[in-house]
């Protein structure tokens, strides 16, 4: 049983390093192998992957072993900040598909309270976050929390009320 989730947890771990890979290195180190990826005769996803094989080259190769799907929605604005979406996707199989982001919340949660668990360290520490590069930003306080200090388990709460607002807005938008 804790295999079958540590396999579900990596694999969704995977597609978030995947996604932040691509933002962080196709667009400016591996551009001009992608030509005009946005273009409608492109698949984008298939052609960013296909530009970095060095990180994706197993995947690529193995598609049915590792089940990998992605469905990207681009979101695109008007002059008067109206929005038009263009979805891209990638091996989508609708009778296989789920909407993972829950589950990579949960297992993001879950991961940091056995890490503070592993250490010794409980949930409620106060903490301070640096900045790894001059794009961060460096966290010293969370107005959010009730004494302003940023922790572990407040963090986890703002990530499901997070969650919880957008489903009750959806709800009310239908």
């Amino acid at each position: 049983m804790r295999e079958g989730f540590i396999k579900r947890i990596s694999i969704l771990l995977l597609l978030c390093i995947i996604f932040e890979c691509l933002s962080l290195s196709v667009f400016n180190e591996k551009a001009e192998a992608v030509s005009n990826p946005f273009s409608s005769d492109n698949n984008l996803i298939e052609n960013l992957l296909k530009s970095r094989e060095d990180l994706f080259g197993t995947v690529l190769k193995n598609p049915e072993k590792y089940e990998v799907q992605i469905l990207y929605t681009q979101i695109n604005r008007d002059e008067n900040n109206v929005p038009s979406f263009k979805s891209f996707k990638y091996r989508v199989d609708n009778s296989k598909y789920f909407y993972p982001a829950s589950s990579v919340k949960l297992s993001a949660c879950v991961l940091a309270l056995e890490k503070l668990n592993n250490l010794g360290i409980h949930r409620d520490t106060p903490m301070k976050i640096g900045k790894g590069r001059a794009s961060q930003k460096a966290v010293i306080y969370d107005y959010s929390a009730k004494d302003k200090k940023p922790t572990i388990a407040n963090y986890i709460k703002k990530f499901w009320l997070s969650a919880i607002m957008m489903g009750l807005i959806d709800c009310m938008n239908f």
